[in-house]
Formats: structure tokens, sequence, C-alpha cells
């Protein structure tokens, strides 16, 4: 099993913490190999941090206007109506002290 945990640091920063983890019994298997799998993670979250941080670049941009989401993108859409719904919260609650 891997984990991703994701910290925002700044506007700009997020700090990744991936781990793999395994049981006991698999681990102990005779040919057992781990590093195949942690190479291979490493390699795919180094290709999706780059494209992260492309598609950062372009949304800080002042040309940036933001489009739809797919069909596909669902998840996405809830979760920032999830933040929208939450600093609106924040922005009343503040302004009403």
């Amino acid at each position: 099993m891997m984990t991703i945990t994701i910290w925002p640091e700044s506007p700009g920063r997020t700090k990744l913490i991936a781990e793999c983890i395994s049981t006991r019994t698999r681990s102990r298997r005779p040919g057992f190999v781990y590093e195949d799998a942690i190479e291979f993670w490493d390699r795919t979250n180094r290709e999706d941090w780059a494209i992260s941080e492309q598609s950062y670049r372009g949304i800080s941009s002042r040309g940036y206007q933001p489009g739809p989401y797919s069909a596909r993108e669902q998840q996405l859409w809830e979760f920032d109506q999830f933040v929208v719904k939450r600093l609106n919260h924040e922005a009343r609650e503040g302004h009403e002290e």
C-alpha cells in the first residue's frame, strides 16, 4: 500500500510525503522485492510533480482564465465547491466579529 499526504506550506509550495507499507507476512516471503515498486512510484510521482509545477505556472499567469471541468473531474469540482463554501463561511464569520 502506498499513501501520499500533501501539506500546503504556502500558496506556491507544498510538502508531499509518500509512504509505502507492506505486511510483515508479505515482506518476509522469499523473492519479495520492494525496491522495484519504490523506484516505479518515485519515477511516476516525479513526472506528476513536473506537470503540476507547469500547471501552477500557467494558472499563476495574468492571462489564465479557468475553464469548465470535464465529466471525469467530478471529485475535483466537489472539492472546489467544498473549499469555496468553507472560505465563504469563514469570511461571514470574520465579518460578524
